[in-house]
């Protein structure tokens, strides 16, 4: 079973996601995918130096994560040309890893994390077709303060990161099941229970 776990920033997708990981599902992290395709010889880094130019890198010629997401999360032309070089090549370096875990345990559950699951609409489920989707939301309030308190960046930045992203209200109508993470962690790990009893998926408790 693959389901795809999606969420607005500051949602706490990694929060929920290392919880189900506890919980005996494997994790496909799209942005960890990213990140290593991203890195000198991998396959985006060049078309990303290509476009955005070499004032995206650091010292150490990586990019700059910090510094490009600064740029794509207030420009909506450079978002969209960043998703386009990406997206396909993580969306199938993802299902590649997917199906090499099912040739190993055809048994098992496989979250794999898309924050952008669905603006990528149903070109993106064509390339990574899961069986379920699994929103993570938070009220926004407390999504820009877990943003200022990990990663340190001012409220404006944190609500212009949100905003750039498609609202919560909509996300939720495309999701097959939603968990709302407003509370404590032991009350996130709760509704996680009930979503893996709901889609009959074995968990360690």
């Amino acid at each position: 079973m693959l389901i795809g776990l999606t969420g607005g920033i500051g949602s706490g997708k990694s929060l929920a996601t290392d919880m189900l990981s506890d919980m005996g599902c494997v994790v496909i992290d799209t942005d960890i995918i990213a990140h290593e395709l991203s890195k000198p010889g991998g396959k985006l880094y060049n078309n990303i130096v290509s476009e955005f130019g070499c004032e995206y890198l650091d010292k150490n010629g990586e990019i700059n994560r910090d510094l490009l997401a600064e740029k794509v999360f207030s420009d909506s032309a450079s978002r969209h040309k960043l998703n386009e070089i990406s997206h396909s090549l993580i969306l199938r370096t993802a299902f590649d890893e997917y199906k090499q875990i099912l040739e190993e345990d055809g048994d098992t559950a496989v979250i794999v994390v898309v924050p952008l699951l669905f603006e990528g609409g149903e070109s993106l489920r064509a390339q990574l077709p899961y069986d379920y989707s699994l929103l993570i939301t938070a009220d926004t309030e407390i999504r820009i303060d877990r943003l200022i308190k990990t990663r340190s960046i001012g409220y404006e930045n944190a609500l212009r990161r949100i905003s750039s992203q498609m609202p919560e209200v909509k996300k939720i109508g495309f999701s097959d099941y939603t968990i709302e993470n407003n509370g404590t962690k032991e009350e996130l790990k709760g509704k996680l229970i009930e979503f893996m009893e709901k889609f009959d998926i074995k968990y360690f408790s």
